[in-house]
């Protein structure tokens, strides 16, 4: 339990200027909310800008832009899930690799603690940072989104999209945490981590662009928590959750055996 709140107190401060960067960069683009609503009450005018994949890539034929919640899901949204996945990746690197890289590995194995228990420590951190993280961001939205509407959005669909989020979120930490475990070099890791958020949301993008790749939305967790599911149907498909469990528990094993049995460098 120490190394437990050794990392929580060691990460909360990068924890907060994520956020207030998240929050300030949230509230920028709600101001412009006003402004498309009034232009979306002409929806062929308003579609008219964008290119029909586009459309179809981010929602926009069934979210309606007079309507806040939509809004968010179809701008900030996207901003929201990939700074909180970097930060999320980024937490879930830091928690091995920072002992190897900071030369503190040695110091840390000499506690009476063995390396199950601090797997689990570092993890349950990581669980907690990042549960800490979306809670206070989805209080301050659910506050930004209040003061800009022009009619009540369904609260509803604002908690499945906050638990979206969260989830995805929750991925990439095992996946940082994943790297973690068998990278020795922080610079190593964060290219891994960063690059693979990247990639699974340019894959996310591709059933989009073409429909002969559909099964494409079955390799990426950006495609398991899309707006449409959340804000229109208010659910998680039962094969995105099923998907998201599995992976998240093939990371954590893979991650658990190697280390357990790692020559660490010191």
């Amino acid at each position: 339990m120490t190394l437990f709140v050794q990392e929580l107190r060691q990460n909360y401060r990068s924890m907060l200027i994520w956020l207030v960067v998240l929050i300030v960069c949230n509230g920028l683009l709600l101001t412009s909310f006003q402004a498309t609503a009034e232009l979306a009450q002409s929806a062929e005018a308003f579609l008219a800008q964008y290119p029909q994949e586009f459309i179809q890539a981010l929602n926009l034929d069934v979210l309606e832009m007079t309507d806040v919640l939509h809004f968010y899901a179809s701008r900030s949204y996207l901003l929201t899930a990939i700074l909180g996945s970097a930060f999320a990746g980024i937490l879930g690197v830091a928690m091995l690799t920072k002992e190897e890289s900071d030369q503190t590995s040695e110091f840390l194995l000499a506690k009476p603690i063995s390396r199950s228990n601090i797997l689990i420590e570092k993890f349950a951190s990581v669980i907690v940072l990042v549960t800490l993280f979306n809670g206070v961001f989805a209080i301050s939205n659910f506050v930004l989104l209040r003061l800009v509407q022009l009619t009540d959005f369904s609260i509803s669909s604002f908690l499945w999209l906050t638990l979206g989020t969260w989830l995805l979120h929750l991925f990439f930490a095992c996946a940082g945490f994943f790297i973690s475990g068998f990278t020795a070099s922080i610079k190593t890791s964060l290219s891994l981590v960063l690059g693979s958020i990247l990639v699974m949301y340019i894959v996310s993008l591709v059933p989009a662009l073409q429909e002969r790749l559909a099964f494409f939305r079955f390799l990426t967790p950006f495609s398991y928590f899309n707006t449409k599911d959340l804000v229109i149907e208010r659910k998680i498909q039962g094969i995105y959750l099923l998907l998201f469990l599995i992976s998240c528990a093939i990371l954590l094993i893979i991650t658990w055996q190697y280390y357990r049995r790692k020559d660490i460098n010191s």
